[in-house]
């Protein structure tokens, strides 16, 4: 978890070599963002009267591999009280979406054991297996799941 702060999520812009602007039509100030072939995007609960929530976001990363037309997918996470309803789904449909319209040909990403249900989500659509390596840990061991997914 360390590495993760440490890295990509300490500064998610230079990381994902976003540029942001400032808006402030609305007499509110918003960050509107260019992004190219990476990108990085939030999901945020919006009810009425009440401050926005973010209950979820993910990452594609199409800079930390030499191959230009392959992305990794990073950082799938939804809030737990918010898992279940989709969230996930609609996000990784985006990262897919958006990699596509960059000329992404493909994309991979890494889970564990430890997440049967993005395991099960992956495979539903359509994401392949390309490896599992299991890990020795303390107490037992951990498979780590490669996932690809040709676009």
């Amino acid at each position: 978890m360390q590495q993760s702060l440490d890295g990509d999520l300490a500064d998610i812009p230079s990381h994902y070599k976003l540029a942001g602007d400032f808006d402030e039509t609305n007499g509110e100030q918003e960050a509107l963002w260019r992004i190219g072939k990476s990108a990085f995007w939030v999901a945020e609960l919006h009810i009425d009267g009440v401050e926005p929530t973010i209950v979820g976001c993910i990452g594609l990363d199409a800079y930390s591999n030499p191959d230009e037309t392959t992305a990794e997918l990073r950082r799938v996470v939804v809030s737990p009280n918010h898992q279940r309803q989709g969230i996930a789904i609609q996000l990784v449909n985006a990262a897919v979406t958006h990699g596509k319209s960059q000329g992404i040909q493909s994309i991979f990403l890494t889970t564990s054991s430890y997440q049967p249900a993005a395991i099960k989500m992956y495979q539903k659509l359509g994401w392949e297996v390309q490896s599992i390596t299991e890990i020795p840990i303390r107490f037992g061991k951990i498979r780590v799941h490669k996932f690809h997914l040709d676009l």
